[in-house]
């Protein structure tokens, strides 16, 4: 399993070999088997002589907090999005996610819509899918909590609350994620009209706000820019 076996993964990434821990739930699998087997059949047991392989334990959420961050900073999804996910919503081929209205869908309004995640995002969540055993099964929540249940919007709050205190930033929590995006994409050039649909907006008022504050940025870019430039320069 571990050198010969090709994976078949709907995400296309066969290259990558099996986990230590799919090794390791094989080799327990193969183990409770065999000694059902032997106590049933009176035969000697294949697997006594079979050393369980190394396992390292990773942290329960090492991947799936990097899952939720790069999505939210790539996308701008609202926390009740995030949540409310099926593993479904990805494409694989596209790297499109599709947001729809209801409970399996979290968007306001009745306003489906798409959103596309950039390649460190796309690996970050395939990689946290790899780990779980229904990675691949699209009725699935997206994200889970501790106890393997979807993960809520209080608990999300409290995820990113506690990545910010070890990251030592104040203040954080989901929709600041959601700001950020939406600041960003006007800073790199974005209009307002794309930024409204995109962020599933139902009017152009918060996106005229973040167009404010990106403005502001812009100006006080310019002038520290000036600022240096005049320092540099000597006229005398």
């Amino acid at each position: 399993m571990r050198t010969q076996y090709v994976p078949r993964r709907i995400t296309g990434d066969n290259d990558q070999k099996l986990s230590s821990k799919s090794i390791r739930n094989i080799y327990i699998s193969l183990c409770a088997f065999s000694h059902w087997m032997a106590d049933e059949f009176q035969i000697t047991n294949p697997t006594k002589s079979v050393p369980a392989p190394k396992f390292t334990m990773r942290r329960a959420t090492g991947r799936r907090d990097p899952a939720i961050i790069f999505t939210l900073i790539d996308s701008g999804l609202r926390a009740t999005e995030l949540c409310s996910f099926r593993i479904a919503v990805l494409d694989s081929k596209t790297e499109k996610i599709t947001i729809r209205h209801g409970v399996n869908g979290g968007a306001k309004g009745g306003k489906a819509r798409f959103v596309y995640l950039g390649k460190t995002a796309r690996k970050a969540v395939w990689r946290y899918l790899a780990d779980r055993e229904d990675g691949e099964t699209p009725d699935s929540p997206l994200i889970l909590g501790k106890a393997g249940s979807p993960l809520n919007k209080d608990s999300l709050r409290q995820v990113i609350h506690a990545i910010g205190e070890k990251a030592g930033i104040a203040h954080a929590y989901p929709h600041r994620f959601r700001h950020s995006f939406a600041i960003q994409y006007l800073r790199s050039g974005g209009d307002i009209f794309t930024l409204k649909n995109k962020l599933g907006n139902s009017s152009l008022e918060m996106v005229q706000h973040y167009a404010r504050i990106a403005d502001i940025d812009v100006q006080e870019g310019h002038r520290k820019a000036n600022r240096r430039i005049i320092g540099v320069c000597d006229f005398k």
